[in-house]
């Protein structure tokens, strides 16, 4: 069984490395990684427990507020058709690689982790 410490310590992780991409990676990216933790991966568990959100101050150091709202309106985007892609690889529509292709042709620009993770996600909703 894991113990409260060894969750915490999870969750500490999770967050640490989402905001390092945050601070590193190019603006869709590391809006994805924003939004991504935000929104899904910080929502597990009770609220009481949940981390604080990532800031999206951090984001306007190096971009401006133009930039950031164009890249998360980008992100929303994908994250919309997360279900679908989820969906459709569960369903056998599509295989895994052919729905890289069709999310990486759709809302080019993000990287590979970004198709990935959204798969993911949707894989998630999908069963739901």
């Amino acid at each position: 069984m894991i113990n409260k410490e060894e969750i915490e310590k999870r969750r500490a992780s999770v967050r640490a490395k989402a905001e390092a991409e945050a601070l590193s990676a190019g603006l869709l990216d590391a809006t994805f990684a924003i939004y991504h933790y935000n929104n899904y991966r910080r929502q597990f568990g009770p609220i009481a427990e949940q981390p604080p959100p990532i800031d999206w101050d951090v984001l306007r150091y190096r971009f401006s507020e133009g930039e950031i709202d164009d890249a998360t309106h980008r992100v929303i985007a994908l994250f919309r058709n997360a279900y679908q892609a989820g969906d459709d690889i569960r369903e056998r529509r599509l295989t895994y690689a052919e729905t890289v292709d069709r999310l990486r042709l759709d809302y080019p620009g993000f990287s590979d982790n970004c198709y990935e993770e959204t798969i993911s996600q949707g894989l998630f909703e999908s069963l739901w």
